[in-house]
């Protein structure tokens, strides 16, 4: 396991999701068939589940950091450009809201690509994270820091 891989908190990628084929041969498929749960009822079940938690996890890294955070962003389209920005979020004591309203501050592009979440220090010390989104024109990285 890689450094990398070790520093990964949270992700949301659809090649996670089982193929049609894999999702026929799962030991759950007899349950999942009698439940009637199709093949595409469990791709939307599975997708949302997953873009959830995944937004709560970061909702929880910004409230861990007072929900006013530094970002800096690099290689953020195809000609490879930069900014950086402050982002208060407030405090509604709901992880997933208030990775939500982050999220979409930060990335306007919706749920386009996969999203990887990466320990930057301990969780407690406030010292960031680092936010890698794979789109259709990079691989943009955002840098959390508590602001």
């Amino acid at each position: 396991m890689t450094t990398l891989e070790k520093s990964l908190i949270a992700s949301y990628d659809l090649s996670n999701l089982l193929s049609e084929e894999e999702y026929e041969t799962s030991a759950d498929y007899e349950e999942w068939r009698e439940d009637g749960l199709s093949y595409d009822s469990y791709l939307d079940t599975e997708n949302t589940f997953m873009w959830e938690d995944f937004v709560t996890m970061v909702g929880g890294r910004i409230e861990a950091m007072r929900n006013k955070v530094h970002v800096k962003g690099v290689n953020l389209d195809w000609r490879g450009s930069e900014g950086e920005k402050v982002i208060s979020v407030k405090d509604s004591g709901d992880a997933y809201k208030v990775g939500r309203e982050f999220l979409s501050s930060l990335y306007s592009r919706g749920i386009d690509g996969s999203f990887y979440l990466y320990h930057v220090g301990k969780y407690d010390t406030g010292k960031g994270f680092r936010l890698v989104v794979s789109h259709h024109d990079a691989v943009s990285t955002f840098y959390v820091k508590r602001a």
